[in-house]
């Protein structure tokens, strides 16, 4: 089963618990891994961030070995074992848990990894921060008419260009998203470039160079992009259980 599958059967469930098995581990994930901790056997909860469907999620893992255990303590519970796949097991008639889940999982999710200033090594970043200063500059020229609208527009694309790639280096969980969002914002700005050449508020000197400095970035971009994309199939792939000890 797809980690985007999960995603969606634990989104819509409240009560159940969802044992998915992979290989020769059962896991349960998000709300089924917290019921499972509760009912019972408190395993290590384990967390990680999938970059193709922009989610943290969190669960647990144990060996099939465990599942007669399982059925054992459902029938002396009264609780409903289903196996509806040869891959799902669904959990059911559970009693109610004061819990939330919602700050159960936050306990569970590491805090979001920061890198140090110095580290901040991007080399777009610097190119797209050297255009922005450009591009401010330029846009007090701009006559009335084009200064505080066209203007302002351009302005806000490159600082924002520049807000994306500087996040890009500084949140690393989260850095495809920023680059993928950096690229937008460069064919924003081709647009924007040319239709004040066409209005003649920048020059064909100034256009051409403002264009190379959109090729450079975007060849930049696309070298972070494919290397994020590799990241991104391989998260898609639902880990092996890393459970080290069982009850």
């Amino acid at each position: 089963m797809k980690v985007v599958d999960i995603y969606e059967l634990e989104d819509r469930n409240k009560e159940n618990i969802f044992l998915i098995r992979n290989a020769l581990f059962f896991q349960a994930w998000e709300r089924s891994a917290m019921l499972f901790k509760s009912l019972f056997f408190d395993y290590k909860i384990n967390f990680k961030h999938y970059l193709n469907i922009g989610k943290d999620m969190v669960y647990l893992g144990f060996p099939v070995s465990v599942l007669p255990k399982i059925k054992k303590i459902c029938a002396h519970k009264s609780y409903t074992l289903q196996e509806q796949a040869s891959d799902l097991i669904k959990i059911s008639n559970l009693p109610a848990i004061d819990i939330d889940f919602v700050a159960w999982k936050a306990d569970h999710t590491p805090v979001m990894q920061i890198k140090p200033s110095a580290d901040v090594s991007l080399p777009a970043f610097k190119v797209a921060y050297e255009l922005c200063l450009y591009l401010c500059k330029l846009c007090s020229k701009f006559s009335k008419n084009y200064r505080y609208s066209l203007g302002e527009n351009l302005r806000k694309t490159a600082v924002l260009l520049c807000e994306n790639l500087y996040l890009a280096t500084k949140i690393e969980k989260h850095t495809f998203k920023f680059i993928s969002s950096s690229a937008e914002e460069l064919n924003r700005l081709r647009i924007q470039i040319r239709l004040l050449k066409d209005l003649q508020q920048i020059t064909i000197k100034q256009w051409a160079y403002i264009n190379r400095e959109i090729d450079d970035l975007q060849k930049n971009l696309m070298t972070g992009i494919s290397k994020f994309k590799d990241l991104e199939s391989a998260s898609n792939v639902v880990p092996q259980s890393t459970q080290t000890s069982f009850n």
